[in-house]
């Protein structure tokens, strides 16, 4: 059963807000909603960019995937989100204390603009 709020306007049908953003948020690329992710500073504590930009790193997997991960990409698995990373090109850069860092052969502004 579909559940859809729609209203009739002299315009043509009105969708819910959150309709609307569920569409939008399915028709964008995995590096588009990353990007959002990583520029929403209340996310920091799961996902952060690099102090050079050049990369973003994992910083608390536990909470990217109950917190981040259905929301944003339909999945509550981990797995699937690292073969997204993998999938458009990313590579490990290195682990450390602030977590696990990827970067991109392209510059950031051309892989997310683009």
């Amino acid at each position: 059963m579909e559940h859809s709020a729609t209203l009739k306007s002299s315009s043509g049908p009105v969708t819910s807000s959150l309709e609307d953003a569920t569409l939008e948020n399915a028709r964008q690329t995995f590096p588009v909603k990353l990007f959002k992710i990583l520029n929403d500073p209340i996310n920091q504590e799961c996902l952060c960019w690099s102090d050079d930009g050049q990369s973003f790193g994992i910083r608390n997997r536990d909470k990217l995937v109950k917190y981040l991960l259905h929301i944003h990409f339909g999945t509550k698995k981990y797995s699937s989100f690292a073969r997204q990373i993998n999938g458009w090109g990313f590579k490990r850069q290195r682990q450390g204390q602030k977590g696990i860092y990827y970067e991109h052969p392209v510059s950031r502004r051309e892989l997310f603009i683009n």
